[in-house]
C-alpha cells in the first residue's frame, strides 16, 4: 500500500523528469532506434509517465475541501465563504471538507492581525484534535477582541497548509457591502500611513502618533500600490471615547464600538500617482484632547482596511 500510494507515483514522475533532463537526453538517444528518439516522442513518453504518475498519487493527496469563514453555522457548515467581517465579533467558524484525513489528526490554527502594512500580530495559535461531523470539520474562532484591520487565518495538519484572509470593519453595513459583491475587484492596497501636523508639515513628510493640544489641522499621505481607475479611497476618522465619556448623551451620535465617528470621506485615487494627501480641521476650536483612529481602505470587494491610532496631548 505505501508503495503504491506514495512511492511509485514519486518514482514514475521522476523517470518521467529524467527524460527531458539535458545530460541524459544524448544517452537515452543512443540506445533507442532512430525512428523513436525525436524530442516530440521523448516529450510525449514525458507526459505520459508524468500524467501516469500523478494520477496514481493524486487520490492520495491530503486536502482540505470547501475552505470557509462565517458567523453562524447551517447545518455544520458555512453556507458562504465570508471574507468580511464586523469589529469585535466575538466568534467565527472555520468548517472544511478534508480528504485523505483522518479524524482526530493534530490541527494547528493560527490567527494573525495586520493593522498597518507589514506590520503582523498573532492573535492565537491554538492546537486541536479534528473533529468531523457528516464528513466535514469544524473549527472555531473566538479572539478576545477583533478590531478593524487586516487578519489572516492558518491551518496547519501536518505537511498540508491552508490560508484564508479576511477583514474586519467598523460597522456591519460596511462589512455587508464589501460582502456583497458590488464594488470593482481591484490589487489597489494602501502600502504606508504618515501621520502629520499640516500646520509644521505641509509636505507630511515627518510620521508622528502624537500631536499638541490646540492642533486644529491633521493631515495623512497615504502611499497607494497599484491604484487603478474608479477606484476611491475611504478615510474614516474616529474619536475613542474614554470609560466616563461612554455614557455622555451628547456622544451617542454615530457611536459604535466606544468610538465617535467624526468624519468620513471617499476621494477619487489618481492612477498615475502612487500617493494621496487628505486633511481633517477642527476649525477654531481644535481637536479635543484623547484618542483617535485613522481608518484608510479602497473602495473594493476585496480591500483590506488599514487602522492607525494617534493621540492628542
Amino acid at each position: 500500500m505505501l508503495l503504491s500510494n506514495q512511492i511509485l507515483p514519486a518514482i514514475i514522475i521522476a523517470i518521467a523528469a529524467l527524460i527531458l533532463v539535458p545530460p541524459l537526453q544524448t544517452a537515452i538517444a543512443a540506445k533507442l532506434p532512430s525512428g523513436l528518439n525525436s524530442p516530440v516522442i521523448r516529450f510525449v513518453v514525458f507526459f505520459i509517465l508524468f500524467f501516469i504518475g500523478f494520477n496514481l498519487g493524486s487520490p492520495h493527496l491530503k486536502t482540505l475541501n470547501n475552505f470557509s469563514l462565517c458567523t453562524s453555522l447551517q447545518q455544520g457548515v458555512c453556507s458562504k465563504n465570508l471574507t468580511h467581517f464586523v469589529e469585535n465579533t466575538s466568534k467565527l467558524y472555520l468548517t472544511a471538507t478534508p480528504k485523505n484525513i483522518t479524524e482526530n489528526s493534530a490541527v494547528e490554527v493560527e490567527l494573525k492581525y495586520f493593522s498597518e502594512p507589514k506590520k503582523e500580530e498573532v492573535v492565537s495559535k491554538t492546537q486541536t484534535n479534528l473533529k468531523l461531523q457528516n464528513g466535514n470539520a469544524q473549527l472555531e474562532l473566538a479572539p478576545k477582541t477583533l478590531p478593524v484591520g487586516a487578519y489572516e487565518v492558518k491551518v496547519t495538519i501536518g505537511n498540508l497548509i491552508k490560508k484564508q484572509a479576511f477583514s474586519v470593519w467598523q460597522s456591519q453595513t460596511e462589512a455587508d457591502r464589501r460582502n456583497s459583491g458590488t464594488l470593482k475587484q481591484a490589487n489597489t492596497k494602501v502600502a504606508k500611513i504618515i501621520l502629520c501636523n499640516k500646520e509644521k508639515d505641509s509636505g507630511c513628510k515627518n510620521d508622528s502618533s502624537v500631536f499638541p493640544s490646540g492642533i486644529k489641522t491633521i493631515a495623512t499621505k497615504v502611499d497607494v500600490d497599484s491604484a487603478a481607475k474608479d477606484v476611491g479611497l475611504r478615510f474614516t476618522w474616529n474619536y475613542l471615547l474614554a470609560d466616563n465619556q461612554k455614557n455622555n448623551s451628547g456622544n451617542q451620535s454615530k457611536v459604535t464600538n466606544n468610538k465617535k465617528e467624526i468624519a468620513s470621506d471617499v476621494q477619487e485615487l489618481n492612477s498615475k500617482v502612487g500617493y494621496f494627501t487628505y486633511s481633517i480641521s477642527t476649525g477654531d476650536r481644535g481637536f479635543p484632547l484623547g484618542n483617535y483612529e485613522l481608518i484608510v481602505a479602497p473602495e473594493t470587494n476585496n480591500a483590506k482596511p488599514i487602522r492607525r491610532e494617534f493621540a492628542v496631548k
